[in-house]
């Protein structure tokens, strides 16, 4: 699992690390948190009790680099009308690179490209459900990475090409 980002408020780190600790549970897991913000990340991990994480920092190309070896990558936002006419760089670095994003249901168009298209995980809050299809993506993360690949590519070689 990955973050990538700051750790400014309207990103919820807290409640990431939240599910993070709630699907460490239930699947084995590690936790890869790429950010400018590092030792106040850790200071803040260290509250908890998150067992198998990374907290790393680089450029871009160090990001797409880290990107290329997730599975599953966290793109939680709040309910706000920013958030809906949002159109977040980080949804595309995720499914560019193969990493299946667990969003909530009002980032922009994407949430319901994820959804209308199975190309991730739509979080609702219910934790219970989320870790659920998480196990159920788990055997067929290859289709899954597989539509990420072709999602992206119509998004930006198709339509410009």
């Amino acid at each position: 699992f990955v973050y990538v980002g700051s750790l400014s408020s309207w990103q919820i780190v807290d409640r990431i690390l939240n599910l993070a600790l709630q699907i460490q549970n239930e699947i084995e897991s590690i936790f890869t948190f790429i950010t400018i913000n590092k030792s106040e990340l850790e200071e803040k991990i260290q509250k908890t009790d998150l067992l198998h994480y990374k907290v790393l920092t680089g450029n871009n190309k160090f990001v797409q680099n880290s990107l290329s070896i997730q599975d599953f990558g966290f793109l939680i936002r709040d309910d706000l009308m920013l958030n809906r006419v949002s159109s977040p760089v980080k949804f595309l670095e995720y499914v560019s690179n193969g990493v299946i994003p667990i969003i909530t249901p009002y980032i922009g168009d994407y949430s319901d490209d994820v959804s209308e298209r199975k190309l991730g995980i739509i979080f609702n809050g219910d934790i219970a459900k989320l870790i659920k299809e998480i196990k159920l993506i788990i055997p067929d993360i290859k289709k899954y990475r597989q539509r990420l690949y072709s999602y992206s590519s119509s998004l930006t070689w198709d339509k410009f090409n």
